[in-house]
């Protein structure tokens, strides 16, 4: 068996996405200051460390209590449980596990 557990990769491949990338700098652009990205890395290594940067604060962050998976068959959605009685991320989810749940009500079984 090995060191590592899924968990462990996925955290260091999170944090070497988020290294990829210098933070967000300050810069004077024509006599205002101005809010200037990482330009070494290319267009696509940028947006996937500012995704994992996303994932790293709402995991650790404030709503990390509050994120859940989306109970819905079939979905891999998470999201923040914004009311008491939520456990699907949209409409959508619940409107198929009702869909679901009725489906298995008044299907009649085979012999």
């Amino acid at each position: 068996m090995g060191c590592c557990t899924d968990l462990d990769e996925a955290i260091g491949a999170v944090n070497a996405l988020t290294a990829e990338t210098q933070p967000d700098r300050l810069a004077l652009r024509r006599g205002r200051l101005a809010l200037v990205e990482d330009t070494a890395a290319s267009p696509a290594t940028t947006a996937l460390a500012k995704v994992a940067n996303d994932a790293v604060h709402l995991l650790t962050g404030p709503d990390a209590p509050w994120l859940r998976a989306c109970q819905a068959p079939g979905c891999v959605l998470y999201f923040l449980k914004t009311h008491p009685r939520r456990e699907r991320c949209s409409e959508a989810c619940g409107n198929r596990t009702r869909a679901a749940r009725h489906y298995q009500r008044i299907r009649k079984p085979t012999t």
